[in-house]
C-alpha cells in the first residue's frame, strides 16, 4: 500500500515538474494588464506581479475588452417636407435620423409645435406658413446627443 503511494506522489511530481519549469521564464516576474488612463483609453502593459492588486484596484482588468472602432454618440438628422401632403393648415415633414451614429437605443423626435415622434425614420406634422424647431435626441450606453433644425414651411395651396 505504501509504495502505491510514494510512486503516485512521484508520478505527480514528473507531471507538475515541467509546466511549473515552462511557466517561470516566460513571467519573469511580471504580467501584462489592461491599463485604463484616465481619459478612458485602454492599453495592455506589461507590470511587476507585485502591482497587480494596485492596478486592478483602480479598474485595470487582464484584458483589454474596449473595441476600438467605437464611433462617439452623434445625433444628426435630414428632413424632406412631403409637398403632395400639403394643405393650408401645413405639411406632413419625413423626417431620417441615419446620419446619426454611434451606439444608438432610442431616436425621439420633438418639434416646437408639440408634435412628437419616435424611431429612426418618423413623419410628423408642421403648420404652414410657419418657423417650426425640430429636434432629435438620440440615447445609447455613452449618454444622449441631440440635433436641431429650423424648417419652414410656407405652402400655398
Amino acid at each position: 500500500m505504501r509504495r502505491i503511494t510514494v510512486v503516485g506522489m512521484i508520478i505527480l511530481s514528473l507531471v507538475a515538474m515541467p509546466l511549473v519549469v515552462a511557466a517561470a521564464p516566460a513571467l519573469k516576474g511580471k504580467t501584462e494588464i489592461c491599463h485604463i488612463a484616465g481619459n478612458g483609453d485602454a492599453q495592455m502593459i506589461e507590470i511587476s506581479l507585485n502591482a497587480v492588486a494596485a492596478h486592478e484596484a483602480h479598474g485595470d482588468t487582464e484584458t483589454c475588452s474596449i473595441d476600438e472602432t467605437t464611433v462617439p454618440l452623434e445625433a444628426a438628422f435630414t428632413f424632406t417636407i412631403l409637398v403632395e401632403t400639403c394643405s393650408f393648415f401645413g405639411c406632413e415633414v419625413e423626417l431620417d435620423a441615419s446620419s446619426s451614429e454611434g451606439n444608438i437605443d432610442s431616436y425621439i423626435w420633438v418639434a416646437s409645435n408639440g408634435e412628437n415622434a419616435v424611431g429612426a425614420n418618423a413623419k410628423i406634422m408642421l403648420p404652414n406658413f410657419a418657423t417650426s424647431t425640430v429636434t432629435l435626441a438620440v440615447d445609447g450606453p455613452d449618454g444622449t446627443a441631440t440635433a436641431t433644425q429650423e424648417i419652414a414651411i410656407a405652402f400655398l395651396p
